[in-house]
């Protein structure tokens, strides 16, 4: 049963792709809000997209573009889908690697958002300066078995750091984020950076504001259910914290701890 479903998952969304492609030619550009939110993991970005969409205004689709989707042409599938539903407000969110190192045919980053923003696309550019608390998210992410949290529950976190993977993956995050910033280089859009304006619940509202104003709507009260999943020390969740400390000052990284 869970083969068929997966299957039927599958086909339901290659139609959708397909019914999106066949009627891109005909269709006008819609007159609705298009957003585009360009981020990495565990950034904040579905925290964002969530908050966004609980004002009512926009309708989240997530992440389009994801690897398990394996749309053959994004920037064709984007487009005839924003046509189709021409009558809603729509925000999705891409990863820089959802149009490269995970397609078998990379895609330049840049022209997929210059072309959206000539056709009257917002970007929204979210990024997290801490990078070594963005890589140690995502491997206790990975030990949760969970990406979200959306209870109150009281969680016991553990991680062993494998220290040459995560200095690799520091250095990956890095590359990615100038990456990113010169694929924004000749496009506008709105930057928010997760650890002065997602990372406590109490900045919610006021980041919210500024999305709506850089949108051109009325401000409005916003809800999400996500809550932050660590909000321990360091010290606490990583067994090897001695050696984890070592490969941080090694790098130069201790101001991000």
């Amino acid at each position: 049963m869970k083969i068929f479903t997966a299957s039927g998952k599958r086909f339901t969304r290659r139609m959708n792709e397909f019914l999106s492609y066949a009627c891109n030619p005909f269709l006008c550009q819609p007159d609705c809000i298009r957003i585009v939110l360009f981020a990495q993991g565990r950034t904040g970005s579905t925290l964002l997209e969530s908050l966004i969409c609980s004002s009512g205004y926009i309708t989240g689709y997530g992440e389009l573009l994801s690897p398990k989707r394996c749309v053959l042409f994004p920037e064709k599938f984007i487009t005839g889908l924003s046509k189709l539903k021409r009558n809603e407000s729509m925000i999705f969110h891409v990863k820089i690697y959802h149009l490269t190192r995970d397609r078998e045919r990379p895609l330049s980053p840049a022209l997929f958002l210059e072309r959206l923003f000539e056709e009257g696309w917002k970007i929204i550019y979210l990024t997290r300066e801490n990078k070594v608390d963005q890589v140690i998210s995502n491997l206790i992410s990975q030990e949760r078995g969970k990406w979200h949290k959306t209870t109150s529950e009281e969680e016991k976190i553990e991680i062993t750091v494998d220290c040459n993977i995560l200095a690799a993956k520091i250095h990956e995050r890095i590359r990615f984020e100038r990456a990113e910033r010169e694929s924004l280089r000749n496009v506008d859009f709105l930057e928010i950076v997760y650890d002065d304006e997602l990372k406590e619940s109490s900045m919610h509202q006021a980041t919210s504001n500024k999305v709506f104003e850089y949108l051109a709507l009325e401000p409005t009260d916003v809800y999400t259910p996500y809550m932050r999943i660590n909000t321990f020390n360091l010290e606490k969740i990583i067994t090897n914290y001695n050696d984890f400390l070592k490969c941080i000052r090694k790098n130069g990284w201790e101001n991000f701890i």
